[in-house]
């Protein structure tokens, strides 16, 4: 929830999305079986999973009639999954949720809260290695 950066009225939805994934992943009790696994008799797909308020951009249909100078796709951020191929989406600018199956997710770009803090080298360890032989 700290990660997403989103305010703490989507507790409920970060709740949603952790038993959801946790359902898919093993457990302690049986380290070698999947809960849904077990539940419905089959290997289930993680592909579609993406971390809880992960930055998305969901397609706007054409058939809306928007003008063709409109944007195609809204920026979104993640808050859970209605089953393997639909997503529950945040729009921030707005505030309404919605689902959408159409939806392309940021890869690759850490989402972290807090910035990398500045270490003090006036104070340096004498008998620390840091130059590298080649």
């Amino acid at each position: 929830m700290a990660e997403s950066g989103l305010p703490t009225k989507y507790w409920a939805d970060a709740v949603q999305t952790t038993v959801y994934v946790r359902n898919l992943v093993p457990s302690s009790r049986q380290l070698h079986a999947i809960p849904a696994e077990l539940w419905h008799g089959k290997r289930q797909d993680v592909s579609h999973l993406r971390p809880f308020g992960t930055t998305a951009y969901a397609h706007i249909p054409v058939d809306l009639n928007l003008s063709k100078l409109y944007p195609r796709s809204v920026k979104t951020v993640l808050l859970g999954y209605f089953g393997r191929n639909r997503y529950k989406l945040l729009d921030r600018e707005t505030g309404l949720t919605f689902c959408s199956h159409d939806v392309i997710f940021e890869e690759g770009i850490t989402h972290f809260t807090t910035q990398p803090t500045h270490t003090d080298t006036t104070n340096e360890d004498p008998f620390l290695i840091t130059e590298t032989i080649s």
